[in-house]
C-alpha cells in the first residue's frame, strides 16, 4: 500500500507542476481539477484498503 500510496503522490505532484509551468490557462484549471481527483480517490482507496488489511 506504501509504494502505491508513493506512486499516487509522486503523479499528483506531476501533474501540480505541470499545471504550475503550462501557459494555457484550460489546461492549468484541468491538470488542477485532475491532480485532485486523483488525490481524493487515491486516499480513499488507500484508506479502504488499509482496513480491509487489518
Amino acid at each position: 500500500m506504501n509504494v502505491y500510496e508513493r506512486g499516487v503522490a509522486n503523479f499528483v505532484a506531476f501533474e501540480k507542476d505541470a499545471a504550475r509551468i503550462t501557459p494555457y490557462q484550460w489546461a492549468k484549471e484541468m491538470l488542477t481539477v485532475t491532480a485532485g481527483l486523483i488525490e481524493d480517490v487515491g486516499a480513499a482507496y488507500v484508506r479502504t484498503a488499509r482496513r480491509i488489511l487489518r
